[in-house]
C-alpha cells in the first residue's frame, strides 16, 4: 500500500453547470499541512472534511489525480470514518447547500487486509436536513445508504437519495465508515478493512420536487415524540411487509415482518434518545425517542 497520512479533513463545495453536478473537493486535491495537537505529527488535510484522528489518511493511491483518501479499522476494532463538514458525528454538522441532490457518486476500493477474510462491507451514507424554527431542531428531508463490498480495483458506486418531504434542505451530510461490523485479526498488526474513496460528486435533478411528492410517506407514527412505545399505521401494509428502524447514522436498530392489519405497535424503550427513521416499503417517517 502507498503512503498514508493520518488526519482530520475539511473541504468546500463548488457548483458547475446547469446539470447541477456538485463537486465536493471529492478528488481530494485541495489539501494543506497542519500540526495535529493530538498525534503531535504534521498531517495532510483535505479542506472541509473531517476524519478520525486514527484510521484515516490521504494517499497517492488514487482513482484519478494525485490523491485520494483511505479510512480503515485500527487497533483491531475501531472504525475509521470520513464525514463531510466540521463535526464527525454531530448531526448539526454537514455543510450548507442550496440544491436537492438525488444521488451521491464516486469510486472506491475496499480491501479486507488482515481480518481473516470475514465477510464485511464499507458503508456510505448521505442525508439532507433543514432547520425547523418551531422545534429548534434539524428535520431530516432525504436519506440514502449503501453497503460497499470488497473490490481490489477502483469501482464506481452510487447512493440514491430517498426524499420524504417536499421541503428544500439547507444542509448536506455525508458519512463513510470503514466497516459495518468487522474486526481485525488479533494476531495481526491491528489495522484492516482499508476503504479508499475518490472522485466524489452529488447531483440533483430538475424535477426533484416531483420525485419527492411520489415519495411522500403514507406511514404515520404516534405518539411522536415517544418514550416507551409507538404505533405505526400504513395504508399499504401487506403480509410479510418488512418494517425497519434506523438511527440517524443509518445503522439498523430494529426490524420485523408484519401482517396485513395495517397497524403495528413497537416497543422503543431500549432505544437511546434521539432521531430515528422508520422505513416500510417506499415510505419513510422520522420520529423522536425521548
Amino acid at each position: 500500500m502507498k503512503h498514508l497520512t493520518i488526519f482530520s479533513l475539511f473541504i468546500a463545495i463548488t457548483v458547475t453547470g446547469h446539470a447541477q453536478q456538485h463537486l465536493l473537493n471529492g478528488n481530494f486535491e485541495d489539501t494543506s499541512v497542519i500540526h495535529n495537537m493530538q498525534t503531535h505529527e504534521n498531517d495532510t488535510v483535505a479542506h472541509h472534511w473531517t476524519m478520525s484522528i486514527f484510521g484515516s489518511g490521504v494517499t497517492d493511491d488514487s482513482h484519478s489525480g494525485n490523491q485520494a483518501v483511505c479510512i480503515w479499522n485500527w487497533y483491531y476494532y475501531a472504525k475509521g470514518y470520513l464525514n463531510y463538514g466540521d463535526t464527525a458525528f454531530s448531526k448539526s454538522g454537514g455543510l450548507p447547500m442550496a440544491i436537492r441532490p438525488t444521488v451521491l457518486e464516486g469510486y472506491y476500493k475496499f480491501i479486507y487486509g488482515d481480518n481473516d477474510d470475514k465477510i464485511d462491507s464499507a458503508v456510505a451514507l448521505i442525508w439532507l436536513t433543514r432547520f425547523n424554527s418551531t422545534t429548534q431542531q434539524r428535520d431530516t428531508i432525504g436519506f440514502g445508504k449503501k453497503k460497499l463490498g470488497p473490490v481490489s480495483d477502483y469501482t464506481a458506486f452510487r447512493v440514491d437519495v430517498e426524499y420524504f418531504s417536499v421541503l428544500q434542505p439547507d444542509t448536506l451530510n455525508i458519512l463513510f465508515e470503514s466497516s459495518e461490523n468487522g474486526f481485525c485479526n488479533p494476531a495481526g498488526m491491528g489495522n484492516c478493512l482499508f476503504f479508499f474513496i475518490d472522485d466524489l460528486s452529488v447531483s440533483d435533478l430538475a424535477n426533484g420536487i416531483k420525485e419527492a411528492v411520489k415519495l411522500q410517506p403514507e406511514l404515520s407514527v404516534s405518539p411522536n415524540p415517544a418514550f416507551s412505545s409507538i404505533v405505526l399505521e400504513h395504508l399499504l401494509f401487506k403480509e410479510n411487509q418488512l418494517v425497519s428502524i434506523y438511527n440517524i447514522s443509518g445503522s439498523l436498530v430494529w426490524e420485523q415482518k408484519i401482517n396485513a392489519s395495517g397497524i403495528l405497535q413497537v416497543d422503543v424503550r431500549n432505544l437511546e434518545s434521539g432521531v430515528y427513521l422508520i422505513k416500510a416499503g417506499n415510505s419513510v417517517k422520522r420520529f423522536f425517542k425521548n
